[in-house]
């Protein structure tokens, strides 16, 4: 099973990745800046891990987003209006 934090260096080693699925894993801590480079992703499930803090404003910018999945984690905050802006 995945454990540990989300690294910055995701965006780097694989630019071209449409989908990343860390449900029930033990991933835990923020998520990196960096992520708002993966310019390809449109699936991102982060459920059911300890992932906290709020989601960066990076994710945004993610013009193919279609699936954000955070149910059962520990993000806090308001969703910003930008969300409904996202595919």
């Amino acid at each position: 099973m995945m454990e540990g934090m989300v690294s910055p260096l995701l965006a780097t080693l694989f630019p071209r990745l449409q989908s990343i699925s860390l449900y029930r894993t033990k991933m835990e801590g923020t998520l990196p800046l960096e992520l708002g480079n993966l310019h390809h992703l449109e699936e991102l499930s982060l459920a059911g891990t300890k992932i906290n803090g709020t989601l960066p404003t990076t994710l945004y910018q993610l013009s193919n987003l279609q699936w954000l999945v955070a149910s059962s984690t520990k993000i806090q905050g308001s969703l910003s209006t930008r969300v409904a802006q996202l595919t």
